[in-house]
């Protein structure tokens, strides 16, 4: 099967269920906006945690993953069985402290992104609500990346959409009180993710039994150790756990830099983040894709067919960059009126949603590669030390130095966060080139 084909089979749908969730979450953030700044500010402080949470127990997927693509390249099953239930152990255990720490001081966890008594209120209310997500979470993301790793990606894609129609359903019925119900503004968004999160799980279990998908014949596996995989997939996902729990942590010390300006500010960088996620999360499918397509050819030990077609995927994913940022530019202040905010509110919006468009490009550009093409082949240690570096040595300070210190404007901050892209660019486009990321991870394992 050629390169177009599969890229076709594969990323279409992840594509298609990345903006679907997008828009579900722009359409979340607009039934909030009509309660207020407050809530909105409220609700995006208040899914810092449940990000960190999912940022890094996707990085600790993500290094498993690894050796599922490869492990699928060889037509191993029995490695696959056994990397899944080292992943749903580990996502799990993560989530569970989490969890336990959510649940036990709400309050006290919100005073970490905003010193805003009014927001910490409803953000700890939105919290408690929200929590049972940590756990569910922690085995839905590992078995839709088994799916996906296995390119079997219409179950996985089909529930995800599921629980997005859910989600915005219940969402309008209970943030509002429709049919009956209560007005419960805030809370009644994080119930409604729980809700649909629920049926999520519950669609993939049966939908993986009906369709005797090979996942379900493993079941012993997942219980059986094999000492050396686990250590070799520990050894892997400690580095891709960092670099997603690091990442998402610098982008929530952005936004609590944000959070400390003012409700104004803070309010328009969370809609200027969920409305760029709209492109982000269809295109970064693509990268998703370069994970599973490069790695099936490392797990074959084709390593020029893999260099070419990583090669061909990231100015792929670079072109839909350019695309999407033209377009996000194009339609900054439309988009930014549809939210219920004031004049300066829109404004600032519409300024933060110019610089993301701008620097769209080379965001995609960066992700692809540590996300898809370096961690295909196992080289994440070099992607953690790199994105880590960039963003908490350079572009966290250079934030909070232009928020907290020099006080300037909301949108020169958000500038200055964008800097951790330009440094990530070069390190890893000679990394690229220099093909030291390019490793079989599987060729002596025996499961």
């Amino acid at each position: 099967m050629n390169l177009k084909k599969k890229l076709l089979q594969l990323a279409l749908p992840m594509s298609l269920e990345g903006l679907l969730t997008a828009s579900a979450d722009f359409v979340d953030t607009l039934m909030i906006s009509s309660m207020g700044e407050t809530a909105v500010s409220a609700v995006g402080l208040g899914t810092q945690v449940f990000f960190i949470q999912s940022m890094t127990i996707y990085g600790f997927c993500g290094g498993a993953s690894t050796y599922m693509a490869q492990f699928w390249g060889s037509r191993n099953l029995h490695g696959i069985w056994k990397t899944l239930g080292t992943a749903v152990s580990g996502a799990f255990l993560v989530s569970l402290v989490l969890f336990l720490v959510l649940t036990a001081a709400p309050k006290q966890v919100m005073g970490i992104f905003t010193d805003i008594s009014a927001v910490q209120e409803e953000g700890a209310r939105y919290m408690l609500f929200r929590s049972p997500t940590l756990l569910l979470y922690s085995i839905i993301l590992p078995v839709i990346m088994a799916l996906k790793s296995m390119q079997q990606v219409k179950l996985a894609v089909g529930a995800s959409i599921t629980a997005v129609v859910v989600n915005v359903a219940a969402n309008y019925v209970l943030i509002f009180g429709a049919f009956g119900m209560p007005v419960m503004g805030a809370a009644g968004a994080a119930l409604a993710t729980t809700l649909s999160q629920s049926i999520e799980l519950v669609i993939l279990l049966i939908g993986m039994v009906i369709s005797k998908s090979p996942l379900t014949a493993g079941w012993k596996d997942y219980l059986s150790l094999n000492r050396e995989l686990i250590r070799k997939v520990v050894r892997n996902a400690i580095p891709t756990t960092v670099n997603e729990m690091m990442w998402s942590g610098g982008m929530s010390a952005y936004n609590a830099a944000y959070g400390r300006i003012s409700i104004l500010a803070s309010a328009a960088a969370q809609s200027a983040d969920i409305v760029t996620h709209i492109f982000t999360k269809a295109i970064y499918s693509v990268g998703d894709a370069s994970l599973i397509l490069v790695g099936e050819q490392l797990g074959k030990d084709e390593t020029r067919p893999a260099y070419e077609m990583a090669k061909k995927l990231l100015r792929l994913n670079v072109l839909l960059g350019v695309a999407a940022g033209v377009i996000l530019i194009a339609i900054a202040r439309p988009a930014a009126g549809l939210f219920h905010f004031g004049d300066e509110s829109q404004g600032c919006l519409t300024a933060l949603l110019c610089i993301y468009g701008l620097f769209l490009p080379l965001k995609v550009y960066n992700v692809s590669l540590i996300t898809g093409v370096l961690r295909a082949g196992g080289d994440v240690s070099f992607a953690m030390v790199t994105e880590v570096s960039a963003i908490w040595l350079v572009s966290v300070p250079l934030v909070f130095l232009s928020a907290l210190v020099l006080g300037l404007p909301i949108y020169i901050v958000v500038l200055f966060a964008q800097s951790e892209d330009l440094v990530k660019s070069v390190i890893l486009t000679r990394r690229f080139r220099s093909g030291k990321w390019m490793n079989n991870k599987v060729r002596d394992i025996n499961c």
